[in-house]
């Protein structure tokens, strides 16, 4: 860039062509300190308002000195300050930030940053690409990846708009893969407020699509709606989809996905108490687990394994395990009702029932929110006091199989109610792929 010369009222010849690239940090910072007004700035400038919120938005970061000098002298600073003088102070423009979207959506970030539970740095990542300018498209997919980051911590709410903004998108560009992946999300969040119909009904609608869908979203729409079935005590359609699942994740998902789905066919061989199918299941999602370094996988791997144990006979190592998987999920900031009710069946199955009734009360305060978790905890209660002798076991059987029922949960209900089943039907509410 040729040498600029400013002067306070005036700008040499040299300059009266150029633009300087400005500091619009700096300019924010000023405004919002001084309360200032950006019409009132505008008319001491003798710019159009206009040209003053594009500064502001970041639209238009550069400014002739002439304004430049105006600017400064109205904001009471020095030409100086406005100025980014070296190329590292520079912001991002919005052709950056448009290519930065794209780049994060074809670096495979969320591959790469999920299974270490980075979560809030995906988020903070995908926040930072959202500008209006963006293609519509490549927009839809941030807002699904950050539905996505924002439902993998807990924020649901949160996580809801941002699905619901992806369909909205993904129907007004007609991107059907986007709007799959969008219906599966929201599917995700129903299922977890006990509203299984609608979520049902959602799975359903994004695997009619065929093959309009991203092959890891559909995997992963057959995973989530069989672990709901099987929730709901469709079990043979359940096995059939997470089989199904597991298959179409050999060839497009990674080590993550499998990982789960192999923990949730353990889950569903346990509950029905057959150790030989489930114990190939458990040690698969472990080994999945540690290919991707996914620290929640580990630990589920390690409460899977100490189920496995107390089915066994193997009491003392079962509570040990169960132990080690609390202590790591607390140790990644992991801290969820579904694991303190598997804790507790162990404990129940290896006879400690002191430390069963602590970690179910730890269930209890944790599933406050999530409808079917909290049935399936007062199940668990039920168990546990008929273990110990409780007048109070069929009370409460009677209260969890009213709860199962009002979440959509009707044949486990009846199976609860009239006593046929040995085990907790245990399916985590929050293990979506």
């Amino acid at each position: 860039m040729p040498r600029t010369s400013i002067r306070t009222g005036s700008a040499t010849k040299d300059t009266a062509d150029l633009v300087l690239p400005l500091d619009t940090g700096f300019l924010r910072r000023r405004f919002k300190d001084r309360g200032l007004k950006q019409w009132w700035v505008a008319e001491r400038v003798g710019v159009d308002r206009r040209t003053v919120r594009r500064w502001l938005q970041g639209k238009v970061r550069a400014c002739h000195p002439v304004n430049l000098v105006a600017l400064a002298r109205v904001l009471g600073c020095r030409e100086g300050d406005l100025i980014l003088n070296r190329p590292e102070d520079r912001l991002a423009t919005l052709e950056d930030q448009k290519n930065a979207a794209r780049a994060i959506l074809t670096s495979r970030a969320m591959e790469k940053l999920g299974p270490l539970g980075e979560w809030g740095a995906l988020e903070a990542m995908l926040k930072a690409c959202v500008v209006e300018t963006l293609p519509l498209r490549i927009l839809g997919r941030i807002y699904l990846q950050l539905c996505i980051a924002c439902w993998r911590q807990g924020k649901l709410k949160s996580a809801e708009a941002y699905a619901w903004k992806a369909e909205g998108i993904a129907r007004r560009c007609r991107d059907r893969a986007g709007l799959g992946g969008s219906l599966n999300s929201l599917a995700n969040l129903r299922w977890w407020q006990g509203r299984s119909r609608e979520a049902i009904r959602m799975y359903r609608a994004c695997l009619s699509m065929g093959k309009a869908l991203d092959p890891k979203v559909a995997a992963s729409a057959c995973s989530n709606y069989g672990a709901v079935l099987w929730e709901l005590g469709e079990s043979e359609k359940a096995f059939r989809l997470q089989r199904r699942a597991l298959a179409m994740f050999g060839a497009c998902g990674q080590p993550m996905n499998r990982s789960i789905a192999h923990a949730q066919l353990a889950l569903n061989h346990l509950e029905r108490g057959d150790l030989a199918a489930g114990a190939p299941h458990v040690h698969a999602s472990r080994r999945e687990a540690q290919r991707d370094e996914y620290r929640r996988g580990l630990c589920l791997a390690d409460l899977l394994e100490a189920d496995l144990l107390a089915q066994d006979g193997r009491r003392k190592q079962a509570l040990q395990r169960a132990r080690a998987a609390l202590k790591g999920f607390s140790a990644v900031g992991i801290r969820e009702g579904f694991n303190y009710l598997l804790a507790a069946k162990v404990s129940r199955f290896a006879g400690d029932h002191g430390q069963a009734r602590r970690w179910l009360l730890e269930a209890f305060t944790l599933t406050k929110a999530f409808p079917l978790e909290r049935a399936l905890a007062w199940a668990e209660k039920a168990h546990l006091e008929l273990a110990m002798g409780s007048p109070r076991a069929a009370a409460s059987r009677l209260r969890a199989a009213a709860l199962l029922k009002a979440a959509g949960a009707r044949k486990r209900a009846l199976r609860l109610k009239a006593g046929m089943s040995p085990h907790v039907p245990f399916q985590s509410a929050r293990l979506p792929v």
